[in-house]
Parts: C-alpha cells; structure tokens; sequence
C-alpha cells in the first residue's frame, strides 16, 4: 500500500528530519511538468485566464493528480519478482 503521508526519501537514521511526504513529492513533479510549458501565454489566452491564474490552476491540478496516483498505486498488485 502506498501510504500518501509516509516519507517520499525514508531513512532510518536518528536526528534525520522527514522532508516531503509522498504525496507532496507527487504534486511537486507534476506542478514542476506542466510549469515546463515555455508558453504559458498560449494556455492563458486560450482560457481567458492570466497567467497567474494558468499557473495557480496547475497547482490544484497538481494536488489532484498526485491523489489519483496514489489511490492508483494503493489499487495495483505490487509486479511479481520471480
């Protein structure tokens, strides 16, 4: 099962503080892919948005998708190792 709120980098070493959960670790990959788009003023004209407001909708997005991923992970049999 892939817990959203374990640690995305787990070390068992004492006074190492946890840094990111999985689920912030999800969103932020997918939040820094579709920030990649060099043309963020084609998605803001398109949508009648500026580009703040593209930006902070890929946010949300974001969130959302690494949700969907997680639930995805929690739904599929680990791939068999022999």
């Amino acid at each position: 099962m892939t817990n959203g709120d374990s640690s995305a980098f787990p070390r068992d070493e004492p006074g190492y503080a946890e840094c990111l959960s999985k689920r912030e670790y999800f969103a932020v990959l997918l939040c820094a892919g579709m920030n990649a788009n060099s043309d963020i003023s084609m998605a803001s004209a398109a949508c009648n948005m500026t580009p703040f407001e593209v930006r902070s909708s890929f946010v949300e997005s974001s969130v959302k998708q690494a949700d969907a991923l997680i639930a995805a992970l929690d739904q599929t049999p680990p791939p068999s190792t022999t």
